[in-house]
């Protein structure tokens, strides 16, 4: 089964355009005098995973490793259903049917268990023998086929069937159904016409995709959990000729009678469409982001999905500019972004997940930790041991530990670091400390990876002020 390249499986033209964001500044080196760090009773943080599309286009192995060497558990994988069934099978819910090629995520599946890491499959993508021709009418085959819907959402279920039976047994238990269904670039139609003017379509479309997707999956393991929504950030707010639907607007109309698509999560994809701020966000935004991720979760609990958790299984910050995404930050702005990033989420009990977005650039998306020629970017550093300071409390992860462990927390005395207080993870590595005086600090941690080396990571220093 031949791969997508890395620039065009995804970024070449994934849209998110609103507002630029500028570069974060770097943290100063204070001479603080001595401060109290008190160990602060933390709790679990959301299940950590990163996505890296290389994984189907190179050694699975090699880059399963490299996610896992820089502390994600869970490895997000396209499964693409066009790429898998390229004809029409017999029993469509045989993964053993000869019209079925596996091969790239079986390899993928068997890295993800050498480095103890667990696989969440998005199923996306309709071959050209089950795509609804007729729909071309009202879409942008610049697209692509595999965007437009299937004539008969039966046949995702059936395929729905097919790949836990292959899955489950290797310990493949989560799921989402479909890729940002609410942006052209992954399904169509966006929108039909009524009396001249665009009315909202693609919810109604998802809405009988994911009932079967849900439905095939859970036929065969009733214990995955399958999520769905896995929205863009943002859309458009209206108009004449809208092409993507507002996430909250989508999740709105998922809730009306009739449609109510089941789904154990709620995925969403909260992208920063602006700079880092902690200013409230005005009303009526056509996206949800990290920085508004309130709103997307007040759509939510307006609808019969009310309480569910979060997956937010795409977010990133992005150190170049490229066509489809604008909003950049220096590589020292990343990793204060992603530091950031772990503060927000580990203090929203309603995420339960957050997957990076991704591992490596190329040259249609530059949110990655390695460069495109591999080197390191600090964002690798602040990935693997996130650290962040709010008012006197710091919130942190030992993400490579493999259950409770011991981190030191140091602070910068002139020129050296002396470690100010050791203290115990809960079982993810998740710490919190309270700290009494100004002071700029950092996290050290020694130990053996899941990959079995023994390592040391070192969080990017914070300043605490308060």
């Amino acid at each position: 089964m031949s791969a997508a390249s890395p620039c065009t499986r995804r970024g070449s033209r994934r849209r998110i355009v609103l507002a630029g964001a500028g570069a974060v500044a770097v943290l100063a080196t204070t001479n603080a005098a001595a401060a109290t760090v008190q160990p602060m009773a933390s709790t679990p943080s959301p299940l950590v995973g990163m996505q890296d599309d290389r994984v189907i286009q190179a050694d699975p192995l090699v880059r399963m490793r490299m996610m896992a060497d820089a502390g994600a558990r869970v490895a997000r994988v396209d499964l693409r259903w066009d790429r898998v069934a390229t004809r029409a099978p017999a029993d469509a819910s045989d993964p053993g049917d000869p019209a079925y090629d596996w091969t790239t995520y079986d390899q993928v599946v068997a890295a993800a268990r050498r480095y103890r890491m667990e696989v969440l499959f998005t199923v996306w993508g309709t071959p050209s023998w089950a795509v609804d021709t007729a729909l071309f009418a009202y879409g942008d085959l610049s697209y692509g086929t595999a965007s437009f819907a299937p004539r008969d959402p039966g046949d995702l279920g059936r395929f729905a069937q097919a790949a836990p039976r292959r899955y489950a047994p290797l310990g493949v238990h989560k799921w989402e159904g479909w890729n940002e269904p609410n942006v052209p670039m992954y399904l169509q139609p966006q929108y039909t016409r009524v009396n001249g003017l665009p009315v909202a379509a693609s919810p109604a479309i998802y809405s009988g995709l994911q009932r079967a997707f849900y439905e095939g999956i859970k036929s065969i393991d009733p214990r995955s959990q399958v999520a769905g929504v896995v929205t863009s950030p943002a859309g458009n707010p209206g108009g004449l000729d809208p092409t993507r639907v507002v996430p909250m607007t989508f999740v709105r109309l998922l809730g009306r009678a009739g449609l109510r698509p089941p789904m154990d999560v709620v995925s969403h994809h909260p992208y920063p469409v602006r700079a880092r701020t902690d200013k409230p966000t005005p009303p009526g935004r056509a996206y949800a982001d990290l920085y508004n991720l309130r709103d997307m979760i007040t759509a939510v609990d307006s609808t019969y999905l009310r309480g569910k958790k979060l997956w937010l299984t795409e977010y990133g910050f992005s150190t170049s500019s490229v066509p489809e995404y604008r909003v950049i930050v220096s590589p020292k702005g990343q990793a204060a972004n992603i530091a950031d990033a772990h503060w927000r989420l580990s203090t929203n009990r309603r995420v339960s997940m957050a997957v990076y977005y991704l591992l490596q650039d190329h040259p249609g998306w530059r949110s990655g930790l390695y460069t495109q020629n591999g080197a390191a970017k600090p964002g690798r550093q602040a990935y693997s041991l996130p650290m962040w300071a709010r008012g006197r409390l710091v919130y942190g992860q030992v993400r490579n530990a493999t259950g409770r462990t011991r981190v030191a927390i140091q602070q910068r005395r002139g020129n050296r670091w002396v470690t100010a207080r050791t203290v115990t993870t809960t079982a993810d590595g998740s710490f919190r400390v309270r700290v009494t005086g100004r002071a700029q600090l950092r996290a050290q941690w020694r130990g053996t990876a899941r990959t079995g080396q023994r390592v040391t990571r070192i969080s990017i220093p914070v300043r605490v002020t308060a």
